[in-house]
């Protein structure tokens, strides 16, 4: 992403959202109105035709032969994090935070968001174009909606979550999905300890990351061969364009989520961001404080 320019991530994650709710709704694991207003040029295009009986079918088969497994695991994770969010709000949080939230439009389509604060935080390119996107279909801004602009590997965090009105002694639901890839060790860290002070007991964090395992080869598992080559080939992208090694890690668990896996065992955290066939971590049940 440049700096005037949305991020183009976030706009392939709505492209997903959009296909989806394309589906009958008996197959469906969510509908999202929101995504196609997001959208923009040829993504839009694709989501549009996606809605036209039989032809539609061409536009997720196109696009899981390009990318094969991403789009099934995005709309996975999509369903299992809007559970755990929903979840987190019924157990008391009454503060919604999204951590580079990109197009997500959690916000706006759960129930359960609608009537607490919710804090997205993001660059400020993204943002601006979100809402300008969303204009027409909000027809008026959300009154709960705080748009924080922040650079994760510069500002402080808890400074300007706490200028845009958080409230620390209020628990949270705080959600980083697809973030941490795209920074660096020392970012990722500093924002943990920002989160662990900040957050009020009871509060929870949802976050994906890539297992170390699978980017070395330690573990095995369904797929691992291909799932390393496509890291091998992100390390080669980045030394050749110059790109932070860390971006590497974004190929990593893209795939080996599929429909069949929902709805997911309990807990639900073993199942968050696992490729089919590794083992849970020990810690995997530690995302709760």
């Amino acid at each position: 992403m440049f700096d005037n320019e949305p991020s183009r991530t976030a706009e392939y994650m709505a492209l997903f959202r959009a296909v989806e709710t394309a589906e009958p709704p008996d197959r469906r694991l969510f509908e999202d109105p929101y995504a196609i207003p997001l959208l923009s040029g040829t993504l839009k295009v694709l989501a549009e035709i996606a809605r036209i009986s039989v032809v539609g079918k061409l536009v997720p088969a196109f696009l899981d032969f390009g990318w094969p497994h991403t789009r099934s695991s995005g709309v996975v994770r999509t369903r299992l994090i809007d559970d755990l969010v929903r979840e987190a709000i019924h157990a008391g949080a009454q503060q919604l935070v999204l951590l580079g939230a990109g197009f997500d439009s959690r916000a706006y389509r759960l129930e359960e968001t609608r009537d607490i604060r919710t804090f997205e935080v993001d660059h400020p390119a993204t943002q601006r174009a979100k809402r300008e996107r969303l204009k027409p279909r909000l027809q008026q801004p959300a009154v709960n909606v705080h748009f924080v602009e922040v650079d994760f590997e510069k500002d402080n965090l808890e400074f300007k979550l706490k200028e845009a009105g958080f409230d620390e002694k209020t628990p949270a639901v705080v959600l980083w999905e697809g973030v941490v890839s795209y920074l660096s060790e020392p970012a990722v860290d500093a924002n943990l300890v920002v989160l662990a002070r900040l957050l009020a007991p009871h509060s929870r964090l949802i976050l994906t990351y890539v297992h170390k395992g699978a980017l070395d080869g330690s573990q095995k598992f369904q797929d691992a061969r291909r799932w390393r080559s496509w890291a091998d080939a992100a390390v080669n992208l980045s030394s050749l364009a110059s790109i932070p090694l860390p971006w590497r890690i974004t190929c990593g668990l893209v795939g080996f989520c599929s429909r069949a896996m929902y709805p997911p065992p309990k807990p639900p955290e073993a199942t968050v961001l696992r490729p089919v066939g590794m083992r849970p971590a020990p810690s995997c049940t530690g995302l709760r404080p």
